[in-house]
């Protein structure tokens, strides 16, 4: 197991190869009705994107969890991610 200056280096090196993150644009609409509020957005890296608010947090976890299990299984489910959004853009939608 690496010592702690050795972690420090592991960690300094992975933040400098980190992707830059995906910006939410625009708008797109309303995907589903239900209880998390789903919305499509266009994005920086050119994708739409299925974006649930965090309300109720339960709901958000399930996803989550039905997501990474899924795709450990090779379910045909889109990966899950937990992405965080501007007040400002949020207050627009």
């Amino acid at each position: 197991m690496p010592d702690d200056d050795r972690w420090k280096d592991i960690i300094a090196d992975a933040a400098t190869r980190r992707p830059a993150p995906v910006k939410a644009l625009h708008y797109l609409g309303i995907t589903y009705q239900s209880c998390s509020k789903p919305v499509l957005l266009a994005c920086s890296d050119d994708q739409k994107y299925v974006v649930k608010w965090f309300n109720p947090p339960r709901m958000i976890a399930n996803d989550q969890i039905i997501g990474i299990l899924g795709n450990a299984m090779g379910a045909p489910v889109p990966e899950a991610s937990l992405r965080a959004c501007l007040r400002s853009f949020v207050n627009l939608v």
